[in-house]
């Protein structure tokens, strides 16, 4: 999931974002980020099978937040697996590092990010109990939710860097800079909301000398996604040569110095 190195590069420049206060207005969740987010951030228990009542009660308390604050949360949830098998590669991979770290839990080490096999069914019913609108998608969720964003004029909130590149009117919130713990209170009218950072598109393509949004999703591929083959985009970087500026040299200890260095070869 996600393009890689994006997050932590973005995460190292704030001029990308604005801070927002968020409150009396929809939000679209990413669903399956979310509860693997509230689940493993809380530090609940995987060595035993997962703790479902703790997880409850953290998806109330995230729920309630945005209650108090008038936020109406819209959630959408991934659904199968695309017939075309473009992500067969990284779903057999990814399912070879669960056995890997079930086995490593089994043994007493580390759990990694085994999530308790009944998380997305507890997430679905406790949507349901609360009157959560939520709804799944027939594959992967990503044109859903920015479909359904853009017409509701709202934020999308999640932790996939995908969405950087997708051209949303009301921008893409980084579920960690969503501060629900933390709920503040305006000194104008004392409303209640979540301080929040938003992600600005216009801010990164203005950072590479007004890049062409249209150039973002090649932009992603190139970078490396879900869906690409690394050895075969390999061949490509050995043929080209990266712009690298004077602030990228010192920064080259970055485990993903070529993120920067693609951006400014695409201006």
């Amino acid at each position: 999931m996600g393009i890689q190195g994006l997050t932590s590069y973005i995460g190292e420049h704030k001029e990308f974002f604005t801070d927002l206060q968020l409150r009396n207005t929809d939000v679209v969740i990413d669903g399956n980020n979310l509860y693997h987010r509230l689940y493993f951030d809380s530090n609940l228990d995987t060595r035993h099978g997962g703790d479902y009542d703790s997880f409850t009660t953290i998806v109330h308390k995230f729920f309630q937040a945005l209650a108090v604050c008038n936020i109406q949360p819209y959630v959408v949830l991934d659904g199968g697996c695309d017939a075309s098998d473009k992500k067969l590669t990284t779903l057999k991979e990814r399912a070879r590092e669960k056995i890997q770290a079930a086995h490593s839990l089994s043994c007493g080490g580390g759990g990694g990010s085994v999530l308790p096999l009944l998380i997305r069914e507890v997430f679905k019913q406790i949507l349901a109990k609360l009157q959560v609108p939520f709804v799944q998608a027939f594959s992967e969720a990503d044109r859903e939710i920015v479909s359904l964003a853009n017409h509701l004029s709202c934020p999308v909130l999640t932790l996939d860097s995908d969405f950087c590149i997708f051209d949303l009117k009301a921008g893409y919130c980084p579920l960690n800079y969503f501060q629900w713990h933390n709920l503040c209170r305006s000194q104008d009218s004392q409303d209640c909301y979540i301080p929040a950072r938003c992600f600005s598109l216009e801010r990164f393509c203005n950072h590479f000398s007004n890049m062409n949004k249209s150039l973002l999703p090649l932009f992603a591929v190139m970078n490396g996604n879900d869906y690409i083959n690394l050895p075969a985009i390999e061949v490509f970087f050995s043929k080209v040569r990266l712009p690298v500026s004077s602030q990228q040299k010192k920064q080259k200890a970055h485990p993903h110095p070529r993120t920067a260095e693609l951006a400014v070869w695409f201006c």
